[in-house]
Order: C-alpha cells, then sequence, then structure tokens
C-alpha cells in the first residue's frame, strides 16, 4: 500500500496547534522547522510535543519522514501497565496543492462507480493510513483529527480502509470543508458529509439523519449511487 511513495528529505518543518489545558479548540498555529536527522534532538522534540500541541501534518512525505523517526525515537516508558505516549496529530488531506487531482472531488455528476474511484482518492486515503498504522505500531496512543478538503463518498471505502483507527480505539475527529461540498444538493447534503464521520468511526449520526438514512427509498438510493454515492443499510 506504499506502492505510491514519494520522495522524502532529510530536513522536516513541523507545523503544530497550541491549546489550552481543558482541551478546548486550538487558538493559534506555529510553524517551527526540525532537523529530524539527529535523533536525540528529536527525542525532546517528541517529548515536548506530545505534552502540548497538536502536530498538523500538511504533507503526506512529511507524515512519513516523521513515522520513521517516531519508531527509531519511540519514546520511554515509565513503568509496565501505564499508559502509552500520547500524541494528538491532524492530517490535512486532499490539498490541491498536494493532490492534483483534488477539485475534482467537489464535482456533482452522474459517474460510474464511487466517488473519488478516478482520482484515486481511496488509494490517497488508504497511503495515510498506513503512516498512521505505522506509529501506533511503534506504541504511540493517538487522537486524530482528519481534515477533509474535499469531499469523499465513497462510504463503503472510508468504511473499509478505516478499520485500523476502529481497532485500535483511536480517538477520531474529522473536519469537513463545507465550502467544497456546496454542489451537493442541500436535501441530501447533511446527510452526506455527516456519514463520513459515521463511516470512519462507526459512530451513530444524529437522530434525525439517521432518520433520513433509514427512510431513503431504493429511488434516492440509486440516485444517489449514480452520483457515486455508495450508502449501505447499515454498517456491519
Amino acid at each position: 500500500m506504499e506502492s505510491c511513495s514519494e520522495a522524502s528529505t532529510h530536513h522536516s518543518t513541523f507545523f503544530w496547534t497550541t491549546t489550552d489545558g481543558d482541551g478546548q479548540p486550538p487558538r493559534r498555529k506555529l510553524k517551527v522547522s526540525h532537523d529530524t536527522s539527529n535523533e536525540e534532538s528529536f527525542l525532546l522534540f517528541l517529548k515536548f510535543a506530545s505534552s502540548h500541541y497538536t502536530l498538523s501534518f500538511k504533507s503526506l512525505d512529511l507524515f512519513r519522514l516523521f513515522r520513521d523517526n517516531a519508531r527509531a525515537s519511540a519514546l520511554p516508558r515509565s513503568g509496565p501497565g501505564e499508559a502509552m505516549r500520547s500524541l494528538s496529530i491532524e492530517l490535512d488531506m486532499f490539498r490541491e496543492d498536494q493532490f492534483l487531482k483534488a477539485p475534482e472531488l467537489e464535482e456533482w455528476k452522474e459517474i460510474r462507480g464511487a466517488h473519488g474511484d478516478a482520482q484515486d482518492a481511496l488509494c490517497h486515503y488508504r497511503k495515510w493510513l498506513v503512516v498512521v498504522m505505522g506509529i501506533l505500531a511503534a506504541g504511540y496512543r493517538l487522537r486524530v483529527t482528519i481534515r477533509f478538503r474535499k469531499p469523499c463518498r465513497n462510504y463503503l471505502g472510508l468504511r473499509a480502509h478505516s478499520d485500523i483507527l476502529r481497532d485500535f480505539n483511536v480517538a477520531v475527529e474529522i473536519d469537513l470543508d463545507k465550502d467544497s461540498w456546496s454542489q451537493i444538493p442541500q436535501s441530501y447534503r447533511p446527510l452526506l458529509m455527516a456519514m463520513v464521520e459515521s463511516s470512519i468511526t462507526g459512530a451513530k449520526m444524529k437522530k434525525e439523519l439517521e432518520d433520513q438514512k433509514e427512510a431513503l427509498t431504493d429511488q434516492e438510493l440509486m440516485y444517489l449511487g449514480q452520483y457515486g454515492c455508495l450508502l449501505p443499510s447499515c454498517w456491519s
């Protein structure tokens, strides 16, 4: 699943977001250059970041480099049975400067197959999660915010490829760019947006949206399917 690899660098730039002590939403963002070629300095960086910041990754290359250094510089545990070191990360997906076909994901048009198939959207999503898997395997506990710059309406695919997050009980938040969903008919837009989080985490949507999903007729399901929306009647 790492077959579409990209060239990595010896230095990286980390973006992190400060939070207050009560876990409230971020207040401001800082951009800091950090030399990850020095294992000792990277370990110190991890110890500091794990307590104070949410690391926001805007490129897959940078995220892979972080994973490689995180595995090589695993944070020490205080003792057996104690909680693993926690990291809070934000994954900034489907950016136009990183995913060239990203603008096409906004289109609402009849297509063959699932939404995003022609753009390899799920491949892009899956590559981010492969990196997440590597960090989890190194013994870190993660809190992940997935920021979708563009829609991804292959809900069956999202569900299937997000099993690593559910299996490891990763705390996940979904951040959607509402403007990028503007082409979708308003009657279905809230439902289709909410189903992104539901398909990834397995959590139920608001009652009115669950009711709307359950009440979809065969004709409506066929209509949505013609536009690439793969909506199962229920999650298994």
